[in-house]
């Protein structure tokens, strides 16, 4: 039995958690001994894969068509008979059962080592046919099993009203009134796909999360609460089309794979909306404006490079928008990805292809602005430039942290040197999904490219005579006369020069203008060295023959 699959099914709803609200199995025989074999799942207490019966002569158990039982004081051998009532509506059904079986249940009541064996004749109940009353004997013990088909209605409201769209940040909740077909320690998978595709496995609001994986019955009770701060927070979620189901998990819900259909949701804007307008049966619409929709922003970032092309030891910055946000982080990624050597490569340990800033986001218009400067060793070529929002929420949904590659980075990724074998496509992909990938997230990405290059000087310019004068902007210059003709650069100072680094050591090698009356600071020659390879600033002017 340990191999049967893990089947799932699917429990469609419209457009928030099941609130299971009366979702308890009435009170059951003390015969059920299914209760002494709870583990823990997530943190939240769940049942086994099968319910635990002991035949007691006269006694009656609830059970629901999809469950497997054990029936624990039976032996190797022995042989089950379930068969109907006459004159009933199980009149002439009759099943046995002979399978004996040893399941163990570790980790019971959540104790670790704590580890349970039951054994007995297994029945799987989903060959049942009808519900009703059948009488279950082995040997000389005989009793009853009541066996129901199990159903889950639901709908959708906010307080008492039933609703087919609600305001941004509403808490939700789903009546399921008259339930009774799951035990509150079934575990269950409350999927909420968003509009990107992505399943929301919980959700962080304020610090407080909501956990709508791996959660028992009880857990989805408290959802469907009447009060508001148990229900489910939409706050920050984005705008588009959900959908909503629950999922069994089998090995955690005495077997059961219970399923009813998927229903989709759709999340749009809409400028107005009149209050008493309804939708369609099984569709809900989250829009931007207040009422009966749930507006859920669709935030702006925007990233602007000063220059694409950008030399050695200059400077470039990275400027936009970015809405929602406190902050933005901006990564550089060098053209040999983390091993590289980027333009600054003591800014992440361990990993010098990638430059990691933050920028704060202006509170009055949105705005960010971050400079960078390019170290004189950096690798050539081109680089990714990627910007990241958190967007309102403050986090990165995946890390839950407002830290890119803090220590919830590291324990997913052990370390941030990992990074450091990573090419420029594969770094992009990780910050992807651990920001916009992540499911219902609001967090927002850009990426962009960029050239890195050496300092050069070109001068493109016809045979003639010509000044060229380089400046450091700082009220030092110098000036050097040449001559270009046919092809050839020729310096009047020096003769011929042949090449454009051989005029600029000549401008170099000409003697210092006579001093100002301020004195020049030390280590000029060593500013305007830089200067005139770098051509900072340079002017070439035609002079008249």
């Amino acid at each position: 039995m340990s191999e049967r699959g893990k089947g799932k099914a699917i429990l469609g709803i419209a457009i928030v958690a099941v609130m299971l609200a009366t979702f308890i199995v009435p009170a059951i025989t003390a015969k059920d001994m299914t209760n002494g074999y709870l583990t823990t799942r997530n943190g939240y207490p769940v049942n086994p894969a099968f319910v635990v019966i002991e035949l007691t002569e006269g006694d009656r158990d609830a059970i629901k068509i999809g469950q497997k039982i054990i029936f624990d004081n039976t032996k190797e051998g022995d042989i089950v008979l379930i068969e109907g009532i006459t004159d009933t509506n199980t009149d002439g059904e009759a099943y046995s059962a002979s399978a004996f079986v040893t399941e163990t249940v570790t980790d019971v009541n959540g104790i670790a080592g704590n580890d349970k064996t039951v054994d007995g004749i297994y029945f799987d109940t989903t060959s049942l046919g009808r519900r009703g009353t059948y009488t279950v004997s082995c040997g000389s013990l005989s009793q009853q099993l009541s066996v129901s088909r199990p159903s889950i209605p639901l709908e959708l409201n906010v307080g008492p009203e039933v609703v087919s769209a609600i305001t941004v940040g509403t808490n939700l909740r789903i009546d399921c009134s008259g339930a009774s077909d799951l035990s509150p320690n079934d575990c269950i998978n409350l999927i909420i796909m968003d509009p990107r595709g992505r399943q929301m496995k919980s959700w962080t609001v304020g610090g407080e999360t909501q956990n709508f994986d791996e959660i028992n019955v009880a857990q989805l009770v408290e959802y469907g609460s009447t009060n508001p701060a148990m229900q489910i927070d939409t706050t920050d979620w984005i705008l588009g089309s959900y959908t909503f189901s629950v999922v069994t998990e089998e090995e955690n819900a005495q077997g059961l794979d219970l399923s009813s259909a998927t229903k989709s949701v759709t999340r749009s804007r809409a400028k107005t909306l009149a209050k008493s307008r309804t939708l369609p049966k099984g569709e809900v619409k989250i829009l931007d404006m207040p009422a009966t929709v749930v507006v859920v922003e669709d935030l702006e970032l925007t990233a602007e490079i000063s220059s694409t092309n950008v030399a050695q030891e200059n400077e470039f910055t990275v400027h936009g928008i970015a809405e929602g946000s406190d902050f933005i982080d901006i990564v550089t990624i060098a053209p040999n990805g983390g091993s590289g050597r980027g333009i600054n490569p003591a800014s992440v340990p361990d990993v010098p292809g990638i430059t990691y800033e933050r920028s704060t986001v202006s509170d009055r218009d949105y705005s960010y602005l971050n400079e960078f400067y390019v170290v004189e060793d950096a690798d050539t070529g081109k680089y990714m430039v990627v910007v990241v929002s958190p967007g309102r929420n403050g986090v990165y949904d995946e890390l839950n942290s407002p830290d890119l590659f803090g220590l919830a980075f590291e324990r997913r990724y052990g370390g941030i040197i990992s990074l450091g074998s990573k090419t420029q496509a594969q770094i992009s992909a990780i910050i992807a999904g651990l920001t916009i990938e992540a499911a219902g997230s609001d967090d927002r990405m850009v990426a962009g490219h960029m050239n890195v290059e050496a300092p050069v000087v070109t001068l493109n310019q016809t045979s003639g005579e010509y000044t060229v004068t380089a400046d450091d902007g700082d009220g030092h210059r110098d000036d050097a006369d040449v001559s270009i003709t046919g092809g050839r650069i020729e310096g009047s100072r020096d003769g011929a020069v042949e090449t454009t680094e051989e005029v600029l050591e000549e401008i170099l090698a000409t003697p210092e203008p006579t001093p100002e009356p301020t004195p020049e600071p030390p280590g000029f020659e060593a500013i305007f060295a830089m200067v005139g390879l770098l051509a900072v600033a340079y002017l070439v002017h035609r002079k008249k023959k």
